[in-house]
């Protein structure tokens, strides 16, 4: 309650709320934390009859928060003025967007794209192992690179005003160098009212704020272990969505059926996942979260998903850090794999509390439960029987993993970008009057995140072999970040990050305690970086519409 009371009486500083309003103004972003704001302008408005207009003093005007919030009272200045739809350009750029419409904005069309160049470097590669050749193909050390992370194409709109759609394609090519090109987000939501919206394709699945945070957009350049690693390792997923916001914004929830294999990925064995997600904001409650974006971004929530595999074709993913340094392999022993098998339960806990310029964020996944199927290469014999791969036994996966942050805006304000964990599909929102705002930000985050994770066979239906307990055991993770972003509009930025990791546990998958036989004779490695401090500094150049 003391906390509440103080960000009440916090209210009363008129220079941070006239900053806040200053910054929506200039973007077009308000408390409603969407990409647009304004109200629909579509209909025609009725004549109006002469009249004579005498001088007088300029008075207020009353405006809403995107429709749907209760108005209030601004002087002239700050207010964005819309064109009607009839007097407006059919194509152009307004609200920090380009687009293409018919004249009655029935049809709109959004045409976007972005681009992210990166480097990555690491600063204590180590000496290579002995008996492998520096820098080769079996120098398991990571490398220096400069690559392009994302270069993707999209486009968005809406038809009929009811009917929003995106439609996103990736042609980057991975760190490995093997090119790839495929379907991102691709999606038909139908938007008949704030309160439920209903999504229908690929997209963000709704696990955690994180998860739900366009990446463009992030806090670093890549999520954190907690959620892209441990929580929710594919990220998109294909499904139905029922989703909604209360017009006042003080309640958010997500509520979807998935494939649950991930991305580009048909359901392989007639399971789908459940997943759900809402928050709580109570001071958007209050009458000047209307001006003051920050009020209805301060929040509680959780996240919950469940799951079932059946001997599908995929392995589990590998736990990375950002840079892709392998933290925990799903293959091991000269083909060993370990592949999600049974049940699956996961929850977690966000706490997002941005005040102004500076800011706090806490998440926290929990696996209750993750099923793994430990399976073997076919002999030459089994191969004959149409087998490809053996099942040995079974582990099952738990642990927990959390991160806590913090930011602040040395320049600029957060107003520049949208609110986080809210994926809501751009609209038309109005031709703005004017000239377009430029706006430019620099903010600098710190990020602490550790993670805890537990394997073991004890509901294996047959013993493991001692050779097969490798995967048997605990790691822990734990991780230093800090992030510093320059804006130039939400269109253009530059980002430097420097991560310090730490990889310690008796999992013997790491620590490489156990020899199992490879095909060059060699026990099962050590992974680089157990027990010594990981260093990574990356960079990125990016573009997006």
């Amino acid at each position: 309650m003391w906390l509440c009371a103080w960000l009440a009486g916090s209210l009363a500083l008129p220079a941070l709320a006239a900053a806040e309003e200053s910054d929506a103004a200039a973007t077009g972003v308000t408390g409603t934390g969407e990409v647009r704001i304004p109200p629909y302008r579509s209909s025609p408005s009725p004549p109006l009859a002469p009249v004579t207009i005498a001088p007088a003093a300029a008075a207020p005007v009353t405006t809403s928060s995107g429709g749907s919030g209760p108005g209030v009272t601004l002087a002239p200045s700050p207010t964005p003025q819309y064109e009607r739809d009839e007097d407006a350009p059919l194509a152009g750029f307004t609200n920090n967007l380009p687009f293409i419409r018919s004249r009655d904005s029935n049809f709109v069309l959004f045409p976007s794209g972005r681009l992210n160049v990166d480097g990555f470097f690491f600063l204590n590669r180590g000496e290579p192992r002995a008996g492998v050749t520096p820098d080769g193909s079996n120098d398991d050390r990571p490398r220096q690179t400069i690559f392009l992370r994302r270069a993707r194409a999209e486009i968005m709109g809406t038809v009929l005003k009811h009917f929003d759609y995106m439609l996103a394609g990736e042609f980057a090519m991975a760190p490995t160098g093997s090119q790839s090109a495929s379907a991102t987000d691709v999606f038909v939501n139908i938007n008949y009212t704030t309160w439920a919206n209903i999504q229908i394709g690929q997209f963000d699945a709704p696990f955690t704020l994180e998860n739900r945070t366009v990446d463009r957009f992030i806090d670093f350049m890549e999520r954190s272990i907690t959620v892209r690693s441990f929580g929710i390792p594919q990220n998109k997923d294909a499904g139905i969505m029922l989703a909604g916001m209360a017009p006042s914004h003080f309640v958010r929830y997500e509520l979807g059926v998935f494939n649950g294999d991930g991305l580009d990925v048909r359901n392989p064995d007639n399971h789908f996942d459940f997943m759900g997600r809402a928050y709580f904001a109570p001071l958007a409650l209050l009458s000047r979260a209307a001006t003051t974006r920050w009020l209805s971004e301060i929040w509680i929530g959780g996240s919950i998903w469940y799951g079932k595999r059946v001997d599908v074709s995929y392995q589990t993913p590998v736990l990375t850090t950002q840079g892709g340094v392998t933290l925990l392999p799903s293959t091991f022993g000269g083909g060993q794999q370990l592949v999600p098998n049974g049940d699956l339960l996961k929850w977690a806990v966000e706490l997002n509390v941005p005040i102004g310029p500076i800011g706090w964020r806490f998440e926290l996944v929990h696996t209750d439960r993750e099923n793994l199927g430990l399976y073997r290469p076919a002999s030459a014999m089994e191969s004959m029987q149409g087998l490809n791969r053996v099942l040995l036994g079974s582990l099952n996966r738990n642990g927990t993993a959390f991160y806590a942050q913090m930011w602040y805006w040395i320049l600029g304000s957060p107003a520049i970008l949208p609110t986080p964990g809210q994926e809501i599909p751009l609209r038309w929102a109005g031709y703005r009057k004017g000239k377009e705002a430029w706006p430019i930000g620099l903010y600098i985050s710190a990020r602490y995140e550790r993670l805890i994770l537990h394997q073991d066979d004890t509901m294996s239906p047959t013993a493991l072999p001692d050779e097969q307990k490798v995967a048997v055991g605990s790691m822990s993770v734990d991780s230093f970040g800090v992030a510093i972003n320059a804006w130039f509009t939400r269109h253009m930025r530059f980002s430097v990050n420097y991560l310090l990791n730490y990889l310690d546990g008796d999992l013997k998958l790491d620590d490489g305690s156990v020899r199992l036989p490879m095909p060059n004779n060699l026990g099962q490695p050590t992974l680089t970086y157990y027990r010594t401090a990981e260093h990574e500094l990356l960079f990125r150049a990016a573009i997006g519409l």
